[in-house]
């Protein structure tokens, strides 16, 4: 209709003439909406009100037929009345919703796996792990996965691993029914990884290394070289760190290494040696099996004193310094040592045993060294 003055509306409703039937019923059903419907008849014959009895029949209300003033107004009082309060239903109690715990720290090493007791009303197919913090799940992986086991004995604990990726994170269980009923803020922290101290090792043995690492699948123990790039492992001894329990045992490669005479000395057959000057390194000498102007031999790294022996008492010596990834080339250079240097004093002699026999040094004998006559020892 609009809007418009009331004095014009009035004009316009006085000016109808309604006659006839409607589609009351239809219009209500139409429009969908929930009411209860009365119905007053007014001086109509019973076969009038039955026609109407459909709309009180579909809506509930109440179907009246008044033929006087009087019956017309206990009528329109009937159904004036106000309606009693529909009867609330109160709404049902939520279940509540099954609560868990963890028994591990708030921080966590990224990598590193975790053996995780958890309480609560989870089964072997629900979800446990580590999920981005404020998220409810995240891609199944080792930090994110159903707890396993069997429908009468899940895995308690159960073991997640730590995401790579330093950062805040929540450890959650969910669970099909309730969703997730823990949740525990957890950051992962970088892994803190390294070797126990092992000191100087000999050449080609095998040296048990206790590392502190997550141990995981695609992580390798092993020695390299100073240039080594940090994804080879193949040069030298390697080991896949899993399974090892946090120690391996790998063997210790040697390093070649070159003496030689310097150019302006005659190039004869010398014989070489080698002390160790580190006092962790074996202690035992190493002397060339070979004579010549240039020898190589296997060492263990370190610091050592290299002497030449030449004929004519020629001696030349050079303190070297031999160690993976470099030449490890040397030239020995002339020394002051000559033939009429005599040792004299006091002496031990000890018997040394090899690397590979835990027996102590033993004291074998004590000497004096007295010049002779002709100055020799």
């Amino acid at each position: 209709m609009g809007q418009a003055a009331p004095g014009t509306l009035e004009t316009r409703l006085r000016g109808l003439m309604p006659r006839g039937m409607t589609p009351l019923t239809d219009s209500l059903a139409a429009e969908g909406i929930d009411i209860r419907a009365h119905v007053v008849g007014f001086g109509l014959s019973a076969v009038e009100i039955d026609a109407l009895s459909c709309i009180t029949d579909q809506t509930g209300g109440m179907l009246l037929q008044t033929n006087s003033r009087a019956e017309l107004a206990a009528a329109l009082q009937q159904v004036s009345m106000a309606a009693p309060a529909p009867e609330v239903v109160p709404e049902p109690e939520p279940e509540p919703v099954p609560q868990a715990a963890f028994d591990t720290g708030d921080k966590a090493e990224a990598g590193f796996d975790y053996r995780i007791r958890w309480t609560g009303e989870a089964g072997n197919v629900d979800f446990m792990g580590f999920v981005p913090q404020g998220e409810d799940r995240a891609p199944s992986s080792g930090s994110y996965r159903t707890i396993g086991g069997t429908g009468a004995n899940p895995n308690n604990p159960a073991t997640r691993t730590a995401p790579l990726v330093p950062g805040m994170y929540d450890l959650i269980i969910r669970t099909a029914r309730a969703g997730v009923i823990a949740r525990q803020a957890v950051e992962v922290v970088a892994p803190a990884m390294g070797f126990e101290a092992i000191g100087s090792v000999a050449p080609g043995s095998r040296v048990r290394f206790v590392f502190r690492g997550p141990e995981q699948l695609e992580e390798r123990i092993g020695i390299a070289d100073l240039d080594q790039p940090v994804n080879e492992h193949q040069r030298h001894g390697w080991s896949f760190a899993l399974s090892t329990n946090g120690a391996t045992t790998l063997t210790v490669p040697t390093v070649p290494a070159t003496f030689r005479l310097p150019p302006d000395v005659p190039q004869s057959d010398v014989t070489w040696d080698a002390m160790p000057l580190d006092p962790d390194m074996d202690p035992e000498a190493w002397a060339s099996l070979d004579t010549g102007p240039v020898t190589i031999g296997v060492f263990e790294p370190g610091y050592r004193r290299v002497t030449a022996r030449a004929p004519g008492e020629m001696v030349l010596t050079v303190d070297v310094a031999i160690f993976p990834g470099q030449g490890n080339d040397f030239t020995v250079a002339l020394t002051a040592q000559s033939a009429d240097l005599s040792l004299d004093g006091d002496w031990t002699v000890w018997a040394i045993p090899p690397p590979d026999v835990a027996d102590a040094p033993v004291n074998m004998a004590r000497i004096t060294l007295i010049p002779s006559p002709e100055g020799q020892d």
